[in-house]
């Protein structure tokens, strides 16, 4: 896979690619001096370039063409509690940017086990992502953070909560108003408390059903993803 990233460009200089992105382009795929690569800067901008310093540590390109894709996809929060296994969260946040999530934002709740998480490997997980699914727009990762703090920085309109609490709520194909940017708010393994559904509802939040199976943590969020994508196909 030819493509690279790198957030620091300037479209009237040279490139230099970081440390990590050098390695794998001249150690692992053998690149030289001369050999055309794509850089993606992950805000919808694709550089042709042409490698005119091969150090393995700090490869410098020159820019060809630039390329700028817009993004007319509406935007996807996702607002999730980490789950306890980090390879469970890693593998959600890989598959979930290769589907479409626009944004995640991780919260403590009172039943969340995870106390902190490793944002910067996960950061490295979603740029993979979103080169080996060929997008162009990097997702927003939100660190860690209380259920309050989230909920004040939601401007999504269309809200939702998933959770357990047996009640009438609409599944999430029919209260989705298609083509509409969303939050979609998905629990830990124990589910919301009371109060937080309470507190997710004066924000404005509407219960949702993801069906009759009972998902875990980053299945639920999966799902979600998957279905309003799905349904702005």
């Amino acid at each position: 896979m030819d493509i690279f990233y790198s957030n620091n460009i300037s479209d009237n200089q040279n490139i230099t690619l970081s440390s990590t992105e050098s390695r794998h382009c001249i150690i692992v795929l053998r690149k030289i001096i001369g050999d055309k690569i794509d850089i993606l800067n992950g805000r919808g901008e694709k550089y042709r370039c042409e490698i005119i310093d091969d150090n393995k540590k700090a490869v410098v390109v020159k820019i060809i063409k630039k390329n700028k894709f817009i993004n007319q996809n509406p935007k996807l929060h996702l607002v999730i509690s980490p789950t306890k296994s980090h390879e469970r969260l890693e593998w959600f946040v890989e598959k979930s940017i290769e589907i479409g999530v626009s944004e995640i934002s991780f919260i403590k709740t009172d039943r969340t086990i995870r106390k902190k998480i490793n944002i910067d490997r996960i950061d490295k997980i979603a740029i993979s992502a979103m080169k080996q699914s060929g997008q162009f727009f990097l997702p927003v990762i939100n660190d860690l953070d209380s259920l309050k703090n989230v909920l004040s920085r939601i401007s999504q309109k269309q809200r939702f909560i998933g959770h357990l609490d047996k009640e009438r709520k609409k599944h999430i194909v029919d209260a989705y108003d298609k083509k509409n940017d969303c939050c979609i708010m998905i629990g830990p393994e124990g589910d919301f408390s009371k109060t937080e559904i309470d507190l997710a509802k004066k924000n404005n939040f509407n219960s949702i059903s993801l069906g009759e199976n009972r998902l875990r943590t980053e299945t639920a969020g999966i799902y979600a993803v998957s279905v309003i994508r799905t349904l702005n196909e």
